[in-house]
């Protein structure tokens, strides 16, 4: 269930309800995407919707896309807020590894039937370059919620828009943790 933040009073009743959501699910853990569905994936769009150039079909590619909530909820905004153009030339698509979960994401988006023309999953590792086509000078967006969140990094950091991505890292070194900037050559490949 959406969280309906006009009726939480505060910090406590938000934490309480995370609270309840977790004693209710099965699950140990959820995205913010799904805690916060469909506003999260809704901002995204939206972002995407300011800055797009819709002189060219617009083209999403999600990495690690889970269960396909965010990818369905950011077809539903285009869907209902774009030019009519703009999401009947659309594609989405989705470079999951997980078999299950690639599954899922069409089983997620499909839930509206139109979407499903526009999406497809591409079950396999994001970083094999054999799974890239030629390069596109297209436009795209490329989303990677999860995928930052699981690299074996604590913080990817840039000084400004033409400084290269760093990692920072924290080192175990003769009892004591040092800190360290250094240049993260894979996270230069996404965020160009």
């Amino acid at each position: 269930m959406p969280c309906i933040f006009w009726y939480l009073s505060g910090r406590r009743a938000y934490l309480r309800y995370l609270d309840d959501i977790y004693k209710h699910n099965e699950r140990s853990w959820f995205t913010p995407v799904e805690l916060f569905k469909p506003w999260y994936a809704h901002g995204i769009a939206e972002a995407i919707m300011r800055t797009a150039n819709f002189s060219v079909p617009l083209k999403i590619y999600e990495i690690g896309g889970g269960s396909g909530t965010c990818a369905k909820c950011i077809m539903d905004y285009i869907m209902l807020n774009a030019p009519e153009r703009v999401y009947k030339n659309m594609t989405y698509t989705s470079v999951e590894i997980s078999s299950s979960l690639a599954k899922q994401q069409l089983e997620t988006v499909g839930e509206v039937r139109s979407h499903l023309s526009k999406f497809k999953v591409e079950c396999r590792d994001a970083t094999d370059p054999s799974g890239w086509a030629d390069v596109d000078s297209q436009p795209c967006w490329v989303i990677m919620l999860e995928v930052f969140d699981n690299l074996p990094h604590d913080i990817i950091y840039s000084e400004n828009q033409v400084s290269p991505w760093l990692e920072v890292w924290l080192e175990k070194q003769h009892h004591k943790y040092e800190i360290s900037l250094q240049k993260n050559n894979y996270a230069s490949v996404f965020l160009k």
